[in-house]
């Protein structure tokens, strides 16, 4: 039996993150030989179901808690409850820790080195720490795998509740319009003015029956969207939602009519895996993994394209026959990506073993 500590810092802090969408798939799996438990830097979320592990630390959502949270308390906890493996992602990843190590993608272009110092040696830090990582988890199906690390290729997976058949239940926390297109992408200042500017094409149109709401943003994130909506008087056409606990997100995505994601891809977590297993029509921008990713199974122009992206939304969202056929094409293809099963590439990324490291075994 090899017990598996993962860093849930996002689960608490950014719940509609990749890093938190990632963490709840690890989470959602089966695992003979396994045992997972999260640590948690603040209170047990309370939609956290009770069969999952955790212990918590407090720790403030601001870049030098991070950092130490990173750094110093993740290898502690595991020390404590004697892990046999740590599980983080690249800028989490502890840089002197004698615990064993291994890591996940699960960043969005850009977001790992932050602006401010502490975000910064972060990032350098677990870039250092990565770097001793006994394997990096990598979806079989996307090439560019980083030359540093020792990749072990998987097949993706989500969340189960993205493959359950029932849609928003009585438990989801929002009321949410009959037809309308989701956003769950980076809210980096440069992705949320593409979204702006594409939307813009597409708003007019399209508004008043299926407003475009986006979900998963910072707080910072949603004030720079605010922003956004009243320069372009968006009005009611864009609706900008509250945080939402990560099991919330499956419900989601199964009510909403088309996915937009006028963005790149990270490798895991990623707002499209997500869509494409629950069968939805997918109009993205055609970004080098979005393309590995999607193949046949979403509509792509080019990136930097609004008025493109903005007009194929409309195409979509309108012409109900392509809708349907990029939905069933999306549930195809999720069905067909490559790729050893989850089960036994997670047994082989956390063995068992009978030699411990000092520190990190039991």
């Amino acid at each position: 039996m090899s017990l598996v500590m993962l860093d849930g810092w996002a689960l608490v802090h950014a719940p509609g993150s990749p890093a938190a969408v990632h963490v709840w798939a690890l989470l959602g799996q089966v695992l003979n030989g396994i045992e997972l438990i999260v640590a948690l830097p603040g209170n047990r979320p309370a939609w956290l179901p009770g069969s999952i592990a955790s212990l918590s630390r407090l720790a403030d959502p601001n870049p030098g808690e991070r950092l130490a949270w990173a750094q110093r308390r993740l290898p502690t906890l595991a020390r404590q409850v004697q892990a046999d493996w740590l599980h983080t992602g690249i800028a989490n990843t502890p840089f002197l820790s004698p615990i064993r190590r291994t890591i996940s993608p699960v960043s969005y272009s850009g977001e790992q080195s932050g602006e401010g110092l502490a975000d910064r040696l972060r990032a350098s830090l677990g870039a250092g720490g990565a770097v001793q990582a006994r394997h990096m988890l990598w979806p079989a199906d996307l090439d560019n795998l980083p030359k540093s690390s020792q990749p072990l290729l998987c097949r993706p997976f989500v969340h189960p509740d993205y493959l359950a058949a029932a849609s928003t239940g009585p438990d989801f926390p929002l009321a949410l319009p009959e037809t309308f297109v989701l956003y769950h992408g980076p809210g980096d200042e440069a992705s949320l003015q593409r979204l702006a500017a594409a939307w813009s094409w597409a708003a007019s149109s399209l508004g008043a029956e299926y407003p475009l709401l986006a979900v998963g943003l910072s707080t910072a994130a949603r004030d720079r969207l605010k922003r956004l909506a009243i320069e372009y008087s968006f009005g009611a056409t864009l609706q900008i939602l509250p945080e939402l606990p990560t099991s919330a997100y499956a419900c989601l995505y199964k009510a909403c009519s088309v996915l937009f994601h006028p963005a790149e891809i990270p490798p895991w977590g990623d707002p499209l895996l997500l869509a494409m297993a629950c069968g939805k029509p997918v109009v993205a921008g055609a970004a080098p993994f979005v393309s590995q990713r999607a193949g046949p199974a979403a509509y792509l122009a080019p990136l930097e394209e609004p008025r493109t992206l903005g007009a194929a939304l409309l195409t979509v969202s309108i012409e109900e026959t392509l809708a349907s056929d990029l939905g069933r094409r999306a549930a195809e293809q999720f069905s067909s990506l490559p790729g050893i099963e989850p089960s036994l590439a997670l047994r082989e990324l956390w063995p068992a073993e009978n030699t411990r490291l000092t520190g990190g075994g039991r």
